[in-house]
C-alpha cells in the first residue's frame, strides 16, 4: 500500500573600551525618544511607576531602552549625567569602586506586571565613557563620546534586582542573537548558557550577570579572573565589531568564513573565524555551538544519533543517496532559516523535533491554535496518516547530534507546521494562507491526482505571490512531490502518473520532486513529467531495513504505539505484526516505513535550507537552476536519458537526475545570482478547429515561432482540444534546438477533465535559446472518438 502523497482533489582598532560597561537595576519612569534603525519604535508608557534612582556604571548621559524578545518597546530613560564636583570622592580625582559609584543614575518602569523570569534586552546607546582606559582615574580629557550603542540579554528579575551588566561579551553575545532573529526566549537562554559555559571557569556563570569592568580599590578589574582565557575579554573588547559600535559605525559582522558565526562572535567562542569547521569533525562550528558539543574538539561522534544508521538516504547508499553528511561539517542548517511543512501536522511534543519546530510561527486551522499538532478528530478519523506531516517534518529537520532518534537534513533549521489537513472539509481559503505564510521554503508532500485534469488556479496564484514577493522579492522556494499514481501491481493500469496533469505541480513557481528507490531507479509508484525537477529518495515497501526487497525510509513518528506507522493498528493491517524494532525506538517514536514523494520532497525542502544557509540572497529561482544543474545522473540504464541543447542531462522519469546535497550546497556558496526573471509574451497560434486523426500515430504538427532570444529557465504550454476521452491524446513539444518534452501519455488511459486551456509545464529546456519554431504535435492513439484541435499558447521565462 502506498499511502503518502494526499490528494487534495477528489479526496579594526586595537584601543581597548573596557570602560563600556554598564551597571543596570532598579525601577522608575518612562521617556520617549526616537529609535535606531532596525530597532523597534519606542513609545511613552503612562503606567510606569517610580523608584529610587540606583548607581549606572562609568557612561554618562546614555539612552537606556528595554525590549522584549520580540522587539516591543518596554521602555525607555536615561542615565544621569557626570558631574565631576559631586562624583569623584578624593583628591586625587580617584572613582570609588565599582559597587559604590553613582554615576549614570537611571530609573525604569515596572515593565507592566511581567513574571520575573521573563526575557528581555537592554540597550545603552550613546552617552560618555568617562574613564575609557579603566584605571580607576578620572582624566578630562580622556572621556570619550560613546555614538553606538551596547546590549545585553537579562531576565526581568536581573533588571530590578541589581543584577545586570552590558559590556563587551554581552554585546557580541546580544549583536548574534539579533542576526539569527532568535525571538524564542528558551532557544536564547539556551544560547546565553552555551556562551557562559565556554567563556568561564564556573560552570553555570551565568553571561547577563558578568561584569569583566568590575573594578575594586586599586582599579583592579577582579572579575576577569573568572575567564577561562582572561585575554579574551581583552580580544573581544578590540574587536572590529565592539569598534563600530563605540564609534557609532555600520555594523559590518564580518564573516570571513560564511558559517553564520561573525568574526568577532568566533573571537569570543574561541573559534577559527577563517575556518568553517574549527576541528575537523563531522560537525561545522555553527552546528555544534546549537548542538552543545565542543567546536574544538573532534567530539561529535560522541553526539551521534542511534537511528542514524538506517537512515539510507542521506549518505550510506553508494550513489543513490543524497550525499549530505559532508555538508554538515560546513552547513547544517541557520536558525534563521525556516521550513513551512504544509501537512497533517506535526507533533509539537516530539523530542526530535521541539528544539526546531517554532510554535509562534506554526498553526492549526481546525481550532485557530499555534499548536501544529494533529488533533483529536484527526487522530481518532486517521490514526495513522495523522502522523504523516510528523514523518516529513523529520525528514526536513529532526534534531542532530542529540544522542536519540535520526537527523534532518538540515538538523538545525527551523520548522514551522501548518495544519491545514486538521480541518473536516479542505478550503482553499485555508491552503492559500498556509501557502502563504512567511517562511523561507514551503514544503508540500501533498498535490492533486494525475488522473484529473485539475487546475486551482486560486493555490497557483499564491504561490505565484510568494515567488515573487516572499523573502524580501527574492521568492518562497515551494517543493511540491510530483504525486504517486504511477501503474505497478496493485494499482489500475489506466491511471499512469503523469505529474503535468496536476495543476498545483505543474507551473513555474514550484520544484516538482519524484522518488526513487534504494538502487537509485525510480520508485514503483512514483510519478514522471516533463514538469519534473529531479529526483530523490522515497523508498519502497521493505518492512524492515531490507535493501533486497526495496527500504522505505527512516524518520520521526507519532510518539508511542497508539498513533502513526508504528502503531498497533497500523502494523497489524498493513505490515503483519512487523514493528521498527530496534535499539534507540523503544518507545515506537520513529519509524522505518515512511515512503512516497511525499518522503523525497522534504530531503528536497532541506536540501535548498542548507542552500540558503550558505547563501542567503539565492532566489527561488536560483535555487531551482543549482538544484537541476548538479543533480547527479542516476539509474544509467534507464532509456529515457537524453541531453538537451545547452548539455544538461534530463530524464522524463528523474528530471535532471537525483538530488546531490554536496553539489548543490558547494555551487550555492558563491553562486551569482541569475538576476531578473525575462516573461516573454504569451504567443498563441489558433489552429482553427483542426480535427486530430483519430488513432493514428503522426497526429498533427501546429508551431510558433518565438522571435525573441533568451536562456530558457522554464516553458509554459497552454492547449485547447475537444476530445471525449482525453486520455486518447499523446502531447509532445520540441523546442527550436530540438529537445522533446512529452507533455501528455495517450491511449489506452483513464483521465478525466478536458484540455480546456490547460497549462503544460516542462523545464527540460534549461539554458536553451528562446528563438526560433516551437512545434506542438498532437496525437489521437485510440480509436473510436475523434477530436478538434483549437488553439495552443506558449510563454517561456528566464534570463
Amino acid at each position: 500500500m502506498q499511502q503518502n502523497v494526499f490528494r487534495r482533489v477528489a479526496t579594526g582598532s586595537s584601543m581597548m573600551i573596557f570602560g563600556l560597561a554598564l551597571l543596570f537595576s532598579g525601577c522608575g519612569t518612562s521617556t520617549s525618544s526616537g529609535s535606531t534603525p532596525d530597532d523597534p519604535v519606542v513609545p511613552t508608557d503612562p503606567t510606569a511607576t517610580v523608584a529610587n534612582s540606583i548607581a549606572l556604571g562609568p557612561i554618562s548621559g546614555a539612552t537606556v531602552t528595554v525590549w522584549d524578545v520580540a522587539g516591543q518597546s518596554l521602555y525607555q530613560t536615561e542615565t544621569t549625567t557626570f558631574n565631576a564636583a559631586t562624583e569623584l570622592m578624593d583628591d586625587n580625582l580617584t572613582l570609588v569602586p565599582y559597587a559604590e559609584q553613582t554615576v549614570g543614575k537611571f530609573t525604569v518602569s515596572s515593565l507592566g506586571g511581567l513574571a520575573s523570569t521573563r526575557l528581555v534586552l537592554v540597550k545603552s546607546e550613546g552617552g560618555e565613557d568617562i574613564d575609557p582606559d579603566d584605571d580607576g582615574q578620572y582624566v578630562k580629557a580622556e572621556v570619550k563620546p560613546v555614538q553606538g550603542s551596547l546590549y545585553a540579554y537579562v531576565t526581568v528579575a536581573d533588571l530590578l534586582n541589581n543584577n545586570v551588566r552590558v559590556n563587551v561579551f554581552t554585546t557580541i553575545a546580544a549583536e548574534w542573537i539579533r542576526q539569527e532573529k532568535l525571538t524564542n526566549e528558551t532557544e536564547i537562554k539556551s544560547v546565553l548558557a552555551k556562551l557562559s559555559e565556554r567563556l568561564f571557569k564556573v560552570s553555570g556563570t551565568a553571561l547577563s550577570a558578568f561584569n569583566p569592568a568590575k573594578l575594586s580599590t586599586g582599579g583592579v578589574m577582579e572579575d576577569l579572573a573568572l575567564l577561562s582565557d582572561s585575554q579574551s575579554y581583552a580580544d573581544t573588547a578590540a574587536s572590529v565589531t565592539i569598534q563600530e559600535l563605540y564609534t557609532g559605525t555600520t555594523h559590518l559582522l564580518q564573516d570571513t568564513d560564511n558559517d553564520a558565526l561573525f568574526d568577532d562572535f568566533e573571537l569570543l567562542v574561541g573559534t577559527s573565524p577563517a575556518l568553517k569547521n574549527s576541528d575537523g569533525d563531522a560537525l561545522g562550528d555553527y552546528g555544534e555551538f546549537y548542538a552543545g558539543s565542543d567546536p574544538l574538539s573532534k567530539d561529535t561522534a560522541d553526539y551521534e544519533d542511534i537511528l542514524t544508521p538506517y537512515q539510507w538516504h542521506l549518505d550510506a547508499n553508494e550513489q543513490n543517496d543524497i550525499n549530505v553528511e559532508a555538508v554538515w561539517a560546513s552547513y547544517a542548517g541557520r536558525r534563521n532559516i525556516y521550513v513551512g511543512v504544509v501537512d497533517t501536522g506535526v507533533q509539537a511534543v516530539h523530542p526530535d523535533l521541539v528544539s526546531n519546530l517554532d510554535l509562534a510561527k506554526s498553526y492549526r486551522y481546525s481550532d485557530g491554535s499555534n499548536d501544529p499538532s494533529p488533533d483529536t478528530n484527526q487522530l481518532a478519523s486517521d490514526p495513522y496518516l495523522s502522523a504523516h506531516g510528523t514523518a516529513c517534518a523529520g525528514l526536513v529537520a529532526a534534531s542532530g547530534w542529540n544522542n536519540i532518534g535520526v537527523k534532518g537534513v538540515a538538523p538545525f533549521v527551523k520548522l514551522a507546521g501548518y495544519n491545514v489537513f486538521s480541518l473536516a472539509t479542505l478550503t482553499d481559503v485555508a491552503f492559500s494562507d498556509a501557502l502563504s505564510k512567511p517562511v523561507d521554503i514551503s514544503s508540500n508532500s501533498w498535490g492533486d491526482p494525475s488522473e484529473i485534469l485539475y487546475a486551482d488556479l486560486t493555490l497557483i496564484d499564491s504561490m505565484q505571490t510568494g515567488a515573487e514577493q516572499g523573502r524580501d522579492a527574492k521568492g518562497i522556494v515551494y517543493v511540491m512531490a510530483a504525486g504517486n499514481d504511477r501503474s505497478y501491481s496493485g494499482y489500475s493500469p489506466l491511471k499512469i502518473g503523469n505529474a503535468n496533469n496536476a495543476g498545483v505541480a505543474n507551473n513555474p513557481y514550484v520544484i516538482t520532486v519524484t522518488a526513487t528507490d534504494m538502487d537509485g531507479t525510480y520508485s514503483s509508484y512514483a510519478n514522471f513529467g516533463a514538469n519534473i525537477l529531479l529526483a530523490a529518495p522515497g523508498g519502497e515497501f521493505g518492512e524492515q531495513y531490507d535493501p533486497a526487497n526495496g527500504a522505505a525510509i527512516v524518520t520521526t513518528d507519532y510518539t508511542g504505539y497508539d498513533y502513526g506507522f508504528e502503531s498497533t493498528g497500523f502494523v497489524d493491517t498493513y505490515r503483519s505484526g512487523v514493528y521498527f524494532d530496534v535499539a534507540g525506538n523503544g518507545n515506537g517514536d520513529y519509524t522505518n516505513y515512511m515512503n512516497g514523494t511525499s518522503a523525497a520532497t522534504p530531503m528536497v525542502s532541506g536540501v535548498a535550507a542548507l542552500m540558503l544557509s550558505a547563501n542567503p540572497a539565492l532566489t527561488y529561482r536560483d535555487v531551482r537552476y543549482l538544484l537541476a544543474t548538479t543533480a547527479k545522473m542516476n539509474d544509467i540504464h534507464d532509456g529515457n536519458w537524453t541531453t538537451n541543447a545547452a548539455g544538461w542531462h534530463i530524464n522524463h522519469n528523474y528530471g535532471f537526475g537525483l538530488l546531490d546535497a554536496e553539489a548543490a550546497v558547494t555551487a550555492a556558496e558563491n553562486f551569482t545570482s541569475l538576476g531578473a526573471e525575462v516573461v516573454l509574451p504569451k504567443r498563441t497560434n489558433d489552429v482553427t478547429d483542426t480535427t486530430v486523426p483519430d488513432n493514428n500515430t503522426v497526429g498533427l504538427t501546429a508551431t510558433i515561432n518565438e522571435p525573441q532570444t533568451l536562456s530558457v529557465e522554464h516553458v509554459d504550454v497552454w492547449v485547447t482540444i475537444d476530445h471525449a476521452r482525453p486520455g486518447d491524446l499523446d502531447i509532445w513539444l520540441k523546442s527550436p534546438q530540438g529537445t522533446m518534452s512529452h507533455l501528455a501519455y495517450g491511449g489506452q488511459y483513464y483521465l478525466e477533465g478536458s484540455y480546456s486551456n490547460w497549462r503544460f509545464s516542462t523545464v527540460r529546456c534549461l539554458d536553451e535559446n528562446a528563438a526560433g519554431d516551437w512545434n506542438l504535435t498532437v496525437k489521437d492513439l485510440r480509436s473510436g472518438t475523434a477530436g478538434t484541435f483549437k488553439s495552443w499558447s506558449l510563454q517561456i521565462r528566464g534570463r
